[in-house]
């Protein structure tokens, strides 16, 4: 399963009801490969302008007909056509989005329980903020023997809880 943390876990997303709001940025489909959006009706979304904004790329995409759409007033607001903003690499943003959603958090949950617990073991209780070695093969080699330690210290307690 590919699951990734929200970079910013911390902050509440605002969460949209594709149904409700048909015409959100989640509802319009995302091509790579021609560098396009695709809104709900069907219409090309061009891409149209890249730029920077605190050092990271965001590139705009829209399109003019907008202007004869019979949801103009409901897709694109006041103005005269819809614009796009996309902020990076798109399945980086797929998987924020697909994090978002109530099924992504109840696994993501699960997996907070099982896999990250041993990880803030040896982080908090063994003090392993850095390493201290350097180079790919000595610094797995310093995590092997953290990991060790914790499932020593894991069956030294196991043993003790049976035999009490």
């Amino acid at each position: 399963m590919d699951i990734y943390p929200l970079e910013n876990s911390q902050e509440k997303k605002k969460k949209y009801n594709l149904w409700e709001n048909p015409f959100q940025k989640d509802n319009f489909t995302s091509d790579a490969e021609i560098e396009t959006y695709i809104c709900p009706l069907g219409e090309i979304l061009y891409r149209r302008r890249t730029y920077e904004y605190e050092n990271k790329q965001r590139i705009t995409y829209w399109t003019n007909e907008c202007k004869n759409c019979v949801m103009k007033e409901i897709c694109c607001d006041k103005k005269n056509y819809r614009t796009i903003q996309d902020y990076g690499n798109p399945s980086k943003i797929r998987m924020q989005r697909k994090m978002e959603t109530d099924w992504a958090q109840k696994i993501y949950k699960k997996r907070s329980k099982t896999a990250e617990l041993p990880f803030a073991h040896i982080k908090q209780n063994m003090k392993l903020h850095e390493f201290t070695t350097t180079g790919i093969k000595n610094t797995n080699t310093e995590f092997k023997l953290y990991t060790i330690g914790h499932n020593l210290k894991r069956i030294y307690n196991e043993i003790n809880t049976k035999n009490n």
